[in-house]
């Protein structure tokens, strides 16, 4: 006995065989960076057709984040350097009509060894930047890394608060 499958506006709905039918979700997630210099300013990235945003990007079938973020830092910010990492943050889900699908940012604090960042193939430009200025662009990726900044700002003070 087969199973139908039928997609609508990020939805995938399948007919059991029983004739039950059951609704899903498709998901895409995006990994993106937060990385910040000795200086306190953040890494922003500003990609084909988009403005200042974290560097990152969609992860590939089979990829860890690990090397999900290895390759969005290459092809970005031409990062081919060691790192660590933290999983510090997941957005709430929206829906990207363009690809009727999903999408959920998983947000990484990415420590490189050392700070060899140039303008990757999938970038216009890039640059160490004051956080407090991504509040001069009004543009959605700007809002989230500012708002990613600021989560991982709060975490950090209530960690050394916590610790003291």
């Amino acid at each position: 006995m087969s199973t139908d499958k039928k997609l609508a506006e990020g939805h995938i709905f399948t007919t059991q065989p029983d004739g039950v039918m059951r609704q899903d979700y498709l998901f895409r997630v995006s990994i993106k960076a937060v990385i910040y210099n000795d200086d306190g300013e953040l890494l922003v990235v500003k990609e084909h057709g988009l403005n200042w945003g974290l560097p990152g990007g969609g992860l590939d079938f089979g990829e860890t984040f690990e090397q999900a973020l290895a390759r969005e830092l290459e092809e970005e910010v031409g990062y081919s350097g060691g790192f660590t990492f933290d999983v510090i943050d997941v957005a709430d889900p929206m829906y990207l009509k363009g690809i009727d699908a999903y999408q959920v940012y998983v947000v990484c604090w990415v420590q490189p060894e050392d700070y060899d960042f140039s303008i990757g193939v999938d970038g216009d430009d890039m640059r160490f930047i004051d956080p407090n200025e991504l509040d001069l662009f009004d543009d959605n990726q700007a809002k989230y890394a500012k708002y990613f900044h600021e989560r991982l700002q709060e975490r950090l003070e209530r960690h050394c608060q916590g610790s003291s």
